[in-house]
């Protein structure tokens, strides 16, 4: 089994237009954000996603996509019901499920949510010890730029963030 690109870095740093580039390779599959680094499990992980749904739609449509060739209401609603049938998996044990599925291809995780704690850090090395980690640095004043433009834009749709909840 091909262990995974897993790239590391913080929010608004292109990590999308980079996997996106590399997952053009024959030999790559780039991955939307499964954030699957934030819990040891599929059921920790799902309470997770109670408290930010944002979060499982890279996983959703994911495995809607390797599962069903597409991405759909019915086929994410189809993801959605494997994760339930499927809480006490490892996530561990449900990345290595992508990384197979997506075989022969090499899989690129690019899920910014990895390096926010130390724990996740932790448990992506633990997990793939053998994963080659690409890191993706942005200068500090454009990052902040760029994640209070994406503030601005939420709160202007009504989406998940919001100036208020910016100390």
């Amino acid at each position: 089994m091909p262990q995974p690109l897993i790239i590391l870095c913080p929010l608004r740093s292109f990590s999308s237009l980079i996997s996106s580039m590399l997952g053009q390779h024959p030999e790559m599959y780039g991955l939307p954000e499964l954030n699957l680094f934030l819990e040891d499990n599929l059921g920790d992980l799902q309470r997770h996603y109670q408290r930010r749904p944002h979060s499982a739609h890279g996983l959703l449509r994911t495995l809607a996509q390797l599962h069903d060739g597409e991405q759909t209401d019915t086929t994410i609603a189809d993801a959605w019901r494997w994760i339930e049938e499927r809480h006490d998996w490892f996530t561990r044990q449900t990345f290595e499920y992508i990384i197979e599925l997506a075989a022969p291809k090499r899989v690129i995780d690019k899920s910014p949510s990895t390096v926010m704690r130390p724990a996740c850090l932790q448990r992506a090395a633990a997990m793939f010890p053998e994963a080659d980690f690409l890191h993706l640095t942005r200068h500090p004043r454009s990052t902040g730029k760029s994640i209070i433009n994406l503030v601005k834009r939420n709160d202007e749709w009504g989406g998940f963030a919001s100036l208020e909840r910016i100390d």
